[in-house]
């Protein structure tokens, strides 16, 4: 019990800096888990970047981030590959807005993206038998939650899940049973806020 309470009189202990404008950057580790139908689903572990700026106005931040993400058939299909490469942008609203502490924040986010994906074989973009590349750039939608525990003014630890939903269908160029895909994206990170 003791565990559970030590923080929490720490955190409202602590002189507070609340809504303060403050720029951001950091790294990001996190699992990408990809649905591209109900019986198809892969899992990868990557680095990302995000950068953005907390406290656009009290309690509402923005941000950036950007991965690269590859996803590799099974070696009896043969050296296919798909890459992505998710460019979002989301808003951040501070769902603990009665804490006079910085220290503890669980954001919910939401927002939109761009998703840059190939599909290639041997590392060559495949091209399909009507000539076109298999090079698409499709618009989706982004929501999910980000706890972060901020110890000083300009470094903070997070740790978020995020759902992401890819408008990437396209019955014509792939045939009927192509689908929107959709990324869940959980994973942890760090933030370097200035000044």
């Amino acid at each position: 019990m003791n565990t559970i309470l030590i923080p929490i009189i720490f955190a409202f202990s602590l002189k507070p800096q609340v809504d303060k404008f403050q720029f951001f950057i950091g790294p990001s580790y996190s699992s990408y888990f990809l649905y591209q139908d109900q019986d198809e689903t892969k899992e990868i572990w990557q680095w990302g970047i995000q950068a953005g700026i907390a406290n656009i106005i009290p309690k509402l931040g923005i941000k950036f981030s950007a991965a690269s993400v590859r996803y590799d058939a099974p070696v009896e299909i043969g050296p296919y590959s798909y890459k992505y490469i998710p460019l979002t942008i989301t808003l951040d609203y501070n769902l603990l807005p009665f804490l006079k502490s910085s220290l503890i924040q669980l954001h919910l986010q939401t927002g939109f993206g761009w998703y840059l994906w190939q599909g290639l074989f041997n590392d060559e973009v495949i091209t399909l038998p009507t000539g076109e590349k298999m090079d698409e750039k499709d618009l989706g939608f982004t929501g999910g939650l980000e706890l972060q525990i901020k110890p000083f003014n300009n470094l903070a630890l997070f740790s978020s899940l995020q759902y992401h939903y890819l408008t990437s269908s396209n019955v014509y160029k792939y045939g009927y049973f192509d689908k929107d895909e959709k990324l869940l994206v959980n994973g942890f990170g760090l933030k370097i806020f200035f000044p």
